[in-house]
């Protein structure tokens, strides 16, 4: 089953500063095989992040969420795990 991927405005920017080459894979990594296999890769958050996950790809992190009803997968935050990534992240999405 293939989910539908959306990504959030912030996410989007996010995604649009990175470098071209990594950009469109992570890009790549997200269609052909997070939205077929939500969990192979994937990690879920604990803590102020609960209810998310993330997956790791050549240093950089994808925090996303799951709409199993919706068959959607939301992507929140693309980034380096460099710098303050997950306290970015906690500000924006934490609950």
């Amino acid at each position: 089953m293939v989910y539908k991927v959306e990504w959030t405005r912030d996410a989007k920017k996010s995604w649009e500063k990175l470098d071209k080459v990594m950009a469109r894979k992570i890009k790549d990594k997200i269609d052909n095989e997070l939205a077929k296999d939500l969990y192979g890769e994937g990690e879920e958050l604990r803590g102020d992040l609960k209810g998310q996950w993330s997956f790791h790809f050549s240093g950089y992190r994808v925090i996303y969420e799951i709409f199993q009803s919706k068959l959607i997968i939301k992507i929140l935050e693309v980034g380096s795990r460099q710098g303050k990534f997950y306290e970015r992240v906690k500000r924006k999405y934490g609950r």
